[in-house]
């Protein structure tokens, strides 16, 4: 797909999702094809983060929040994209800021 810094996505029309804080995971449920996701750690807060923000300020927020090296974080935050990009239904890439 080449997901680059300035790509943002936005969640699909066609999935429900909830945080569940106390367990410390959210689920998403695509509303198409029935199929459950269970997300927790960095996949959790990459998730929460997604809708309507570029990958650079994902990944800034969460450099903030665990003061860990941007280049490490970047890429968790790609191929997180690109595996949930994958699957069908769950996020869309809305924009490109170049």
């Amino acid at each position: 797909m080449g997901i680059i810094e300035d790509d943002v996505f936005e969640y699909s029309m066609f999935i429900a999702w909830q945080i569940e804080a106390n367990e410390g995971f959210v689920y998403i449920v695509n509303l198409k094809t029935n199929q459950w996701y269970y997300l927790d750690g960095i996949a959790m807060e990459i998730w929460q983060h997604i809708d309507k923000h570029s990958v650079s300020e994902i990944v800034e927020k969460l450099v903030e929040k665990y003061q860990e090296n941007y280049k490490l974080i970047y890429d968790d935050v790609i191929e997180f994209l690109e595996t949930i990009c994958q699957e069908e239904h769950l996020v869309a890439k809305i924009s490109n800021l170049h």
